[in-house]
């Protein structure tokens, strides 16, 4: 199968990512709402010569008008999406994994389905190995893996490097991950250079899979990469660093597999200090969550997406 990444995105980083993981990059001139996203769209689709291929829409700028424009091209097409904040969605699939999806309301098609909920969580292809296992729950906190997405603009990396770095944990040892579109990653190696504790700055990383192994707990943003944490079993402090987040740490806070610190919070570096001495305190709490987030995501649901794809391609 030939999957090609259509994209108007300039980030190295991210697009070697994309090409890793087996895509063909096919480079458009600019992002809708430009007119020349759609007609770039188009005209690639028409080149690629298949038979009703799949197109996956994924972005909040794209609307009503651009998908039908797609589907009217003769394509099958899959949304993801996290809001429901459209009137009305064309397609034949709707995808939105987070916790608090079956809450949301859609409008789409008679013909088409809603695929809603943590079972259809689309997880890299690598976690699979780990499907069926229980994380081993280490008595004491010592690893802490710290991610805060691909970009984090307003630098929340280093104000948790600068909460953890307050803790007094014996043997602490400290993993920030920094994504491929960070612009802080010089100021966080420097602040983490002159902390007290162990703290790594890694970047280009390409096994968030053994990190999220290692790591006894992790401080993470709310995005997608929760439900990763979830599926290993790793128990986080969530983290709302932007508005779409915020439903998602709700949930995975009520679902009891982390602790959420509210967006509001204005005294985050003490919350973050406060969380993680929670969960270093709590060895059975620390295996109540790790239990609770396998049970949230099984890891599966890349698989139950293309099942129903594959079903209704026949």
């Amino acid at each position: 199968m030939k999957i090609s990444f259509l994209t108007a995105c300039r980030s190295e980083g991210l697009l070697e990512k994309a090409r890793l993981a087996g895509a063909e990059i096919l480079q458009l001139s600019a992002a809708h709402p430009d007119s020349a996203d759609l007609r770039e769209t188009l005209q690639f689709i028409k080149d690629s010569g298949g038979d009703r291929p799949w197109v996956v829409l994924d972005g909040y700028n794209f609307d009503a008008d651009y998908a039908d424009a797609i589907m009217r091209a003769g394509c099958r097409l899959l949304r993801l999406d996290d809001l429901a904040d459209q009137p009305f969605y064309p397609c034949d699939l709707l995808a939105n994994q987070n916790i608090y999806a079956a809450d949301l309301k859609y409008k789409i098609p008679p013909t088409a389905k809603l695929l809603l909920g943590t079972r259809y969580a689309l997880l890299r292809r690598e976690f699979a190995e780990y499907a069926g296992r229980r994380k081993t729950v280490a008595p004491a906190v010592t690893k802490i893996l710290v991610t805060l997405g691909g970009s984090d603009p307003n630098n929340v990396t280093a104000t948790v490097i600068d909460a953890l770095a307050g803790l007094d944990l014996p043997g602490m040892e400290v993993k920030a991950v920094v994504g491929p579109a960070n612009p802080h990653v010089e100021t966080i190696r420097k602040s983490a250079a002159v902390k007290k504790c162990r703290i790594k700055v890694l970047t280009d990383v390409s096994d968030m899979l053994g990190l999220m192994a290692w790591a006894d707990i992790a401080v993470s943003a709310a995005g997608s990469t929760c439900w990763e944490l979830a599926f290993m079993g790793t128990p986080a402090v969530l983290i709302v660093t932007a508005d779409n987040q915020i439903r998602n740490a709700a949930g995975a806070s009520k679902a009891g597999f982390a602790i959420a610190i509210p967006p509001t919070d204005a005294d985050m570096k003490n919350s973050i200090r406060q969380a993680v001495s929670q969960l270093a305190g709590g060895h059975a709490l620390r295996q109540n969550m790790s239990d609770a987030g396998k049970q949230i995501v099984d890891g599966i649901g890349a698989a139950r997406v293309a099942k129903i794809i594959r079903e209704i391609n026949e």
